[in-house]
């Protein structure tokens, strides 16, 4: 129970995502394969469980505002 996932923007998600899988956290979803550089978006779990981190791509910022519907500058959507 609780918060689900917190997202964050990143430029780069398949070298952050690769970054927090070696310091230990689990890949629970992305985009596409590892190998493919996980995509656009990727979600992460850190070691010991707890809440999932969303890992966006800032280049579909505009698209994920759109389907909101309300500007995503650090408030929950």
């Amino acid at each position: 129970r609780g918060l689900h996932h917190v997202g964050i923007w990143s430029d780069d998600v398949g070298g952050e995502t690769a970054a927090l899988v070696a310091a230990g956290w689990r890949v629970e979803a992305a985009a596409v394969a590892p190998g493919e550089g996980y995509g656009r978006v990727s979600f992460v779990r850190p070691p010991g469980g707890g809440t999932l981190l969303e890992i966006v791509s800032t280049q579909i910022r505009p698209l994920m505002q759109e389907r909101v519907g309300a500007p995503l500058d650090g408030v929950a959507a």
